[in-house]
């Protein structure tokens, strides 16, 4: 065990001297504190116990500036913002790069199955329905044919159930053979909308007839959408099959005519109390066929002076108004009765 190395008195504090004070002082270019060294008084900083020891002034460091410090942290997010952008547009392009690929992949994907699909189709001829109508020559197919045809599964899709076996597609047509196409399309032809039932024929009794022939006027009943029906008076002719009169282009039973061509007239006996009921539809004729649609109305108006006055009533009517029109009815029910 050694002895504690000696040691200094300064004032009234003892200072203990280590043994490698030498080393450390001639390290750092300091004197070595010695017993000639004098010793730091109390209270005296460090910095000038140094100056004292022959050290060089140790200064406090320089203030920061704030203004290079903001600099340099926009510099920074500058920068933190450029490598984000880049790390974003790369991932951006990755993944298009993979959507598309993905794409590609469905759609081929897709055309192989619709490859397929085609491939597995049954060739030939068309399953046979025992509701069609068959083509004209064609020969009717035999009982056991159609009996066949019939229990055979359909084909409805890739699978899904057994197929039916292929049928090499008929290369000649015997004479007066119907091809698959027509079969096809007169199956095809058994769905269509059945046409409408032609309307009952027209049966007008004697008294109706009679006083058709005697009319002059009629009470007229034009269809309005969304009201009670218009009625207006007109002078008509009956010519044995329709019932006319003349009016005018523009007026407003022409125009729900137009719209509507349904109509209903109403014809009175002469005072006895007798009347009869029209009904059907309108046919305008306007333009340059109104002339001939109104010949036979002006020559009974001029009471059969000729033709030359019928047709100088015709010139007065145009004069007043151009726009001319004839309605004719085309009846599809007659009714009659007695008030």
């Amino acid at each position: 065990m050694t002895d504690p190395a000696p040691t200094e008195e300064s004032g009234s504090l003892p200072v203990e001297r280590s043994p490698m004070a030498p080393a450390t002082a001639a390290a750092s270019g300091m004197p070595a504190a010695g017993p000639g060294t004098p010793a730091a008084a109390p209270g005296t900083s460090v910095a000038a116990s140094a100056t004292a020891l022959g050290a060089p002034a140790i200064t406090p460091a320089a203030a920061v500036d704030p203004a290079f410090e903001r600099r340099a942290f926009v510099r920074r997010m500058g920068s933190d913002a450029v490598r984000t952008a880049g790390s974003i547009f790369s991932v951006s392009r990755i993944l298009t790069r993979s959507a598309a690929a993905a794409g590609q992949a469905v759609m081929t994907e897709l055309e192989s199955l619709q490859v397929g699909n085609a491939a597995e189709e049954p060739v030939g001829r068309p399953t046979a329905d025992p509701f069609a109508i068959p083509a004209a020559g064609a020969e009717p197919a035999a009982p056991e044919e159609a009996a066949a045809a019939a229990e055979e599964p359909a084909v409805t899709g890739t699978g899904a159930g057994p197929a039916a076996p292929a049928v090499p597609a008929a290369t000649d047509t015997a004479p007066g053979a119907a091809s698959p196409a027509a079969t096809t399309t007169a199956a095809h032809a058994t769905f269509a909308k059945p046409p409408a039932p032609a309307p009952p024929p027209l049966t007008i009794d004697p008294d109706q007839r009679a006083l058709l022939e005697g009319a002059t006027t009629a009470v007229v009943a034009v269809n309005r959408e969304g009201h009670p029906p218009q009625l207006t008076t007109a002078t008509v002719l009956w010519d044995g099959g329709t019932i006319r009169f003349a009016t005018l282009g523009w007026a407003r039973r022409t125009t729900m005519l137009r719209a509507d061509p349904r109509i209903g007239l109403l014809v009175e006996g002469p005072g006895d109390g007798r009347f009869v009921t029209v009904t059907g539809r309108a046919r305008i004729t306007d333009g340059r066929d109104a002339h001939d649609a109104a010949w036979p109305l002006l020559l009974r108006e001029v009471g059969g002076v000729g033709e030359a006055a019928a047709e100088a009533r015709w010139q007065e009517l145009v004069a007043e108004d151009l726009d001319r029109a004839v309605i004719v009815v085309e009846p599809e029910q007659v009714l009659s009765g007695r008030r």
